[in-house]
């Protein structure tokens, strides 16, 4: 149960920074400061260049963090690797990565890119993996 509350939590958490809040109008207003307080002469193409970076880099976390709560959520009750349950993770998650760029569709200010579901499924599908690399390396599986 506290499992699949994780997962619901944290996919409220992506529908939430698929809204205006995640907009690259908002998360510019805390990158740009702060890369000008480390650098004042910085080139406002630098700054662009690295929000992208961190904006794209935050999708494939956030879709990596969901997967690894998925498998999770669904291996309760049974032990060890089972590739079946880590195929699942993924197609639910990129379910939900394409519902979310849908959404981002009708919010002003966003976008719906199919790139943008192909970044969020690699993040899911490293997800899985890194749990799949944990558990050999811990000889959990």
């Amino acid at each position: 149960m506290v499992a699949w509350c994780l997962v619901v939590i944290w996919m409220a958490t992506i529908f939430t920074a698929s809204t205006d809040l995640g907009s690259p109008q908002r998360t510019s207003r805390i990158i740009g400061p702060i890369l000008r307080w480390l650098n004042p002469e910085v080139q406002q193409v630098t700054i662009d260049r690295i929000q992208l970076g961190v904006r794209k880099t935050g999708h494939a976390a956030g879709y990596a963090i969901l997967a690894a709560l998925l498998w999770n959520a669904l291996s309760q009750g049974s032990s060890g690797w089972k590739p079946v349950t880590a195929r699942k993770a993924v197609l639910i998650t990129t379910a939900y990565a394409m519902t979310d760029e849908i959404h981002q569709g009708f919010v002003p200010g966003r976008g719906a890119s199919v790139w943008d579901v192909c970044l969020d499924v690699g993040g899911g599908i490293l997800g899985v993996y890194l749990l799949w690399v944990v558990g050999r390396r811990y000889k959990k599986w």
